[in-house]
């Protein structure tokens, strides 16, 4: 069971034998956002319990290689009501293995991951998934791969510089 307590969460999960396991997490982190629990890959549940949208709910892969950037762009799509995160990839291997994923509507890439590069991750994805809106979200300045990127068969291109409404116009245009 979960309960908070002075602004923080405990878990309590009881074992055999009256043990217990107890885990403690702060109620917002340093930004604002909800518990931070670095993970490398993880699966959410397809379903978005009682969230209303009115349509269909636009459903993202995101890959970076740095847990922080992908917890906060995970935090700033989350928050929409039309958008939920359904995987996360830490790495090429990763990324390529969760966008062949059929509940998987559109693909958050960066660049710059470890193992194979990024337009080769991009040029994999559009091979096994021709129709997936892959948008890409990197460092590097426009000018420097975008329409490379562009070439490859990305649907956007958008710097890492951009603001958190920019981010999510650009999800909402790709899919359209």
């Amino acid at each position: 069971e979960t309960l908070a307590v002075f602004a923080a969460a405990q878990e309590v999960a009881s074992a055999s034998g009256g043990a217990f396991d107890v885990t403690v997490l702060p109620a917002v982190d340093a930004w604002g956002f909800g518990p931070s629990i670095a993970r490398e890959s993880r699966a959410v549940p397809s379903t978005v319990a009682g969230r209303a949208t009115g349509g269909p709910v636009i459903r993202l892969l995101i890959a970076d290689d740095h847990p922080l950037v992908r917890h906060g762009l995970v935090q700033i799509l989350s928050r929409e009501a039309d958008m939920q995160v359904v995987a996360e990839a830490g790495d090429s291997a990763q990324a390529l293995e969760a966008g062949q994923r059929p509940d998987v509507d559109v693909a958050v890439l960066d660049l710059a991951m470890p193992g194979r590069g990024g337009l080769d991750v991009l040029r994999e994805l559009k091979r096994v998934r021709p129709a997936l809106p892959v948008l890409i979200l990197s460092m590097y300045g426009e000018d420097v791969f975008a329409m490379r990127a562009l070439k490859a068969g990305a649907h956007g291109y958008l710097t890492k510089e951009s603001a958190a409404g920019e981010l999510v116009q650009a999800v909402r245009t790709v899919v359209a």
